[in-house]
């Protein structure tokens, strides 16, 4: 059975804010790497404002999504900002196999009831990332969407790259987690 993520098909960009403001967002951004006052170590605190630019762009004058059925290449941008402080834009592209995820990161996906799982003495530890794979099935597939998750003071953050916002994940009903680091 296909296990695809990116099939979020045909959803709007969650992101409000006009080209001006993203463009200045960006730019400020890039100075602030440049400056060492977003770095690897401190890369989560500033995840609310790069959030959306790691699947948005400026297209005529609007804020634009990349692509809606890119999370897998999200997925390892945002690892890469959060291993890095560094920050780029993911590539489109069409719905992919889970496991590639798996192999770029050297673990499986297993199955958890809850997000909320992770947070108990069995979960994610402290600064640990890993990748969401929320799911519904259908007679010959598997179709769901992917997002990151990060534990810090023993909260779990769920930044969906992608959309730009924090994840959503009421419409799912199985997850899967993918330690990363």
């Amino acid at each position: 059975m296909s296990r695809l993520a990116g099939m979020a098909e045909n959803l709007p960009s969650r992101i409000s804010m006009t080209a001006e403001e993203f463009e200045a967002g960006w730019k400020a951004l890039q100075e602030a790497i440049i400056e060492g006052k977003i770095t690897a170590e401190n890369a989560l605190d500033y995840i609310y404002e790069v959030l959306p630019y790691f699947n948005h762009h400026v297209v005529n004058g609007k804020v634009v999504m990349i692509s809606n059925t890119n999370c897998v290449n999200v997925v390892k941008k945002v690892v890469e900002y959060l291993k890095t402080g560094k920050i780029s834009s993911a590539l489109h592209s069409e719905g992919q196999e889970v496991e590639l995820l798996e192999e770029i990161y050297g673990s499986k996906f297993t199955e958890i009831t809850e997000i909320g799982d992770l947070k108990g003495t069995n979960g994610m530890q402290d600064g640990e990332i890993g990748v969401i794979y929320p799911y519904n099935t259908s007679s010959k597939t598997i179709i769901g969407h992917v997002f990151n998750i990060v534990k810090k003071n023993n909260r779990l953050i769920l930044p969906d790259g992608q959309f730009g916002v924090l994840a959503k994940t009421g419409d799912y009903k199985y997850f899967e987690y993918l330690k990363v680091k």
